[in-house]
């Protein structure tokens, strides 16, 4: 199971790329071909999870047709939980399980219950003695994978949806300086920040439940400016602690509402200029996607654009 976790494997032969992304209420899938420009996605559908999750993968296979290839899967944002940690003094290929011996008083769960990986820094941002240490729950991934299997998917990787993300972003002509994404999700809204294709680091911002409670509106400022300080708090940390530049660019993850007003409002008081995503003006779309569907369909469709290395 390890060996899927977090892993860069051997891309597959054939041009279509599958992914598959499942949260606490519903599970989306996206088709993605690899063209000489890029990428089209092809086909991208999700679907509310009515019985098994077997089941309703099966379901949504079915409505779009899913291609027989390896899949990569995507966890939600609250099935893992990230840490930063004291790198342990031991070789390489111990560290997973030092730090999960190490860490077994901070974790959500028992040792027997969690799965934990490690992954370095990026060099230059004065964490080259610690780690970031992502715990996931055991029986989760289980159910996942049997489910997967079940509808008779072969699985290539499986990821969290934080380190999936970034590869949507890496299309941005910002990645050299550095990318921002607000995105929100069941417990609340996280700010991620990438430079070079790398994660550099994750902050899940307290007591703003999500994006949409944030748009400017008369009687609404405090929402949108709570939401501004802690961006910039986040921010500062990014540049003192960790010695990297602005991000050149801020995104808001797509939101069921447009979130346009609350990305002007930023893109003024901010120093990166601040868009929306918009999925539909980065790939070549079979179809055109509503906000609310690119939502959905976030995850599954990152997944479908990782790379093998």
């Amino acid at each position: 199971m390890l060996s899927l976790l977090f892993s860069k494997r051997k891309a597959s032969n054939t041009n279509c790329c599958l992914g598959i992304s499942f949260d606490t209420e519903r599970v989306s899938v996206a088709v993605t071909q690899k063209t000489e420009d890029g990428f089209t996605i092809q086909n991208s559908h999700s679907a509310r999870i009515e019985t098994s999750l077997g089941d309703s993968l099966k379901q949504v296979c079915k409505q779009i047709g899913a291609p027989n290839c390896k899949a990569n899967i995507s966890l939600s944002i609250e099935d893992s939980i990230f840490h930063k940690i004291q790198k342990p003094n031991v070789p390489v290929e111990e560290r997973d399980s030092s730090a999960l011996f190490l860490m077994k008083d901070r974790l959500k769960q028992s040792v027997e219950e969690t799965l934990l990986a490690t992954i370095e820094y990026p060099e230059g941002c004065r964490h080259d003695d610690q780690l970031m240490a992502i715990e996931v729950k055991r029986s989760r991934v289980e159910e996942i994978i049997h489910a997967v299997q079940d509808a008779g998917i072969e699985i290539n990787a499986i990821d969290v949806m934080e380190l999936n993300l970034g590869e949507i972003l890496a299309f941005d002509e910002d990645m050299g300086k550095g990318v921002a994404l607000l995105v929100e999700h069941e417990n609340g809204v996280s700010l991620l920040l990438y430079r070079d294709h790398a994660l550099y680091l994750i902050r899940r911002i307290q007591d703003i439940p999500d994006l949409v409670g944030c748009l400017p509106a008369p009687g609404n400022a405090h929402m949108a400016d709570m939401l501004l300080l802690e961006v910039q708090r986040t921010l500062d940390y990014y540049d003192s602690l960790m010695s990297q530049p602005a991000p050149g660019h801020l995104l808001l993850a797509p939101s069921f509402v447009d979130l346009k007003p609350l990305a002007e409002h930023l893109d003024a008081n901010l120093g990166p200029r601040v868009d929306s995503l918009d999925l539909n003006a980065i790939f070549e779309m079979t179809e055109p996607l509503d906000t609310g569907a690119q939502k959905d369909a976030l995850g599954a469709i990152a997944a479908s654009l990782r790379e093998a290395q």
